[in-house]
């Protein structure tokens, strides 16, 4: 299984104080799935140092693959020239295109409204996003269920 985090959440998975991490950061410890990277997401994401240092580890460890930047533009002009996203972010629902990943953890209602829109993604769950012992229980049915095509087109 793949799934996608959103820069907006990327703390919540990977905190960088003593803070309790998200379920989908066990999830990829266990290698039981991984995080799709690559573009404009990419650069959102490493734009500090010390995530640069992180995704090149987790680039490294398989938590996390990597998609060519080409081919992800290539796919956001198709999904651009469709005009049907609310969202300001073609490159993620491009990045989910390219990878498979089908999962998405994000707090932008307009990109999860395009994740879940079947005219632009077949198949788009979104990550649950409250903090409670029951939503935890429903994260980790999220993930166990969820799985992520072979044959993908990574770098």
């Amino acid at each position: 299984m793949c799934a996608i985090v959103d820069t907006d959440r990327w703390h919540q998975v990977f905190p960088t104080s003593g803070g309790a991490p998200d379920p989908l950061r066990a999830w990829l410890q266990r290698r039981a799935g991984f995080l799709a990277l690559g573009g404009k997401l990419l650069r959102e994401i490493t734009g500090h140092s010390q995530r640069q240092k992180l995704v090149q580890a987790l680039i490294a460890s398989g938590q996390i693959r990597h998609y060519s930047s080409q081919t992800i533009r290539e796919e956001e002009r198709r999904v651009r020239q469709q005009n049907r996203c609310r969202s300001n972010d073609t490159h993620v629902i491009a990045l989910a295109l390219v990878s498979g990943a089908r999962l998405l953890y994000s707090g932008d209602h307009d990109l999860r409204e395009d994740f879940k829109d079947r005219r632009i993604l077949r198949g788009g769950r979104l990550y649950p996003q409250q903090r409670s012992k029951r939503l935890r229980e429903h994260q980790q049915r999220v993930l166990r269920a969820h799985r992520c095509p072979s044959g993908l087109r990574h770098s």
